[in-house]
């Protein structure tokens, strides 16, 4: 008998603190949740100016694909303009002074 008591006594405590413990985690959640939101609002604070300057680098490399293919663009109808209207000029030019020599 003394040891079915001591048992039940023991079982009693341990389910006390069990109790306490389980009282404890869910006060903290709070808490916890509160100190994570706070480091998600000091990493935002500290990051956006490294997003920015991402952001900076990501419409920089837009505009000097933009100027690359308007460069590309222009030698291309350079070369047509100088091969289909130029050299053409320049050998009539040529062809009618040497025909006149």
């Amino acid at each position: 008998d003394a040891a079915s008591r001591k048992k039940n006594r023991l079982w009693g405590v341990w389910t006390h603190n069990l109790r306490i413990a389980t009282f404890v985690v869910r006060l903290q959640r709070p808490y916890r949740v509160h100190l994570a939101m706070e480091r998600c609002k000091s990493f935002v604070r500290v990051a956006w100016k490294g997003f920015k300057i991402r952001k900076s680098v990501v419409r920089f490399v837009r505009a000097v694909k933009c100027l690359q293919q308007a460069w590309r663009i222009t030698y291309a109808i350079r070369r047509v303009v100088r091969r289909r209207i130029i050299e053409p000029s320049v050998w009539a030019a040529e062809t009618r002074l040497l025909g006149r020599a």
